[in-house]
């Protein structure tokens, strides 16, 4: 929702497409209600959303990550990649929300969903 750049989410999306997982890549800087909506209408199993060190103040990283958690589905993982985006996983007590340091821990993840 706050990065300028799609560099690290569309390279999240290639590495997920590779392991056989279905993507939709929908850019950058989505407004929570935008992907609370596709997350809904695709049937997602999980949402993946790139947050830099940069990209915002953890404070407003942290408002967005709890309007996910609470507005999707309870089945719908919710994972956050990037240096901001684990310190905004470990200050919500919830184990469908995720930081991702790497992409190789996001390589991970991906085959599990295989």
């Amino acid at each position: 929702p706050f990065e300028r750049h799609s560099f690290g989410i569309g390279l999240a999306a290639l590495l997920a497409a590779a392991r056989g997982v279905w993507t939709y890549n929908l850019g950058v800087t989505v407004p929570a209600a935008d992907l609370i909506g596709a997350a809904r209408k695709l049937h997602a199993a999980a949402v993946v959303v790139g947050l830099t060190q940069e990209a915002l103040p953890d404070l407003e990283a942290v408002e967005y990550a709890r309007e996910l958690h609470a507005k999707l589905p309870p089945n719908v993982e919710v994972l956050l990649g990037g240096n901001a985006g684990v310190r905004v996983a470990a200050s919500i007590s919830s184990k469908r929300v995720r930081g991702i340091a790497t992409l190789e821990e996001f390589d991970g993840i991906c085959s599990r969903w295989q």
